[in-house]
């Protein structure tokens, strides 16, 4: 298989230094690290929507070299990405007419496809506390309500994207040969240290 660029997405409350370690692998595997793009975007605001951050993907895309057009690309995403990544390839990676899709091989590793159990504790003032944005400014102390709020289990949010997903007018994931390859990444053991404190069975920490 071609090796192609790689996108590498993180999730909710983090930022692009934590796929800092994934970078180093793949180019400790041979890869070259030139076209392994870490995309870093804002969760911490509650004037941002999921659907917000998939435009500024999609921007972020087009003025970035070897992404622009339709050149297509690998990801890989965790948790909120999964959900960054899929409104993209709903809204803007997909062209009737061509059935262009970008992305061939998408890797989620803990994705919150039909968001988190967690999301309802973030959306609390104890998540503002421990969650919040703690830099000085307009979003001090925000948590991305409306983030959030499509992150809930079972959101109206995640069923209108499962739904354009795999059976609106022209579904994302079909028998053909351009639809995207997933593979979905879970592990088995609850989250360390003070963590532990919101595991459960089934929970974000497996």
């Amino acid at each position: 298989m071609a090796r192609l660029p790689i996108v590498l997405l993180h999730g909710y409350s983090d930022e692009a230094s934590s796929f800092d370690v994934w970078r180093d692998l793949l180019a400790g595997e041979g890869r070259d690290a030139t076209p392994i793009h870490v995309g870093d975007f804002v969760t911490l605001s509650n004037e941002l929507t999921i659907k917000d951050l998939a435009e500024a993907f999609d921007r972020a895309l087009r003025e970035t070299d070897g992404l622009r057009g339709t050149e297509p690309f690998d990801a890989i995403v965790h948790s909120t990405g999964s959900l960054v990544i899929r409104e993209w390839l709903a809204t803007y990676a997909r062209d009737a007419a061509v059935r262009v899709r970008r992305v061939k091989r998408l890797i989620g590793l803990a994705p919150a496809n039909f968001g988190s159990p967690l999301a309802h504790k973030g959306a609390s003032w104890l998540g503002a506390l421990f969650k919040g944005d703690k830099t000085l400014g307009p979003d001090f102390m925000e948590a991305g309500t409306q983030i959030l709020g499509g992150l809930e289990l079972g959101s109206r949010y995640t069923w209108d994207l499962a739904s354009r997903d795999l059976v609106g007018d022209s579904p994302l994931y079909d028998g053909t040969a351009e639809t995207p390859f997933p593979f979905v990444i879970v592990g088995d053991e609850g989250y360390g240290g003070l963590r532990r404190l919101v595991n459960f069975r089934g929970g974000d920490g497996t």
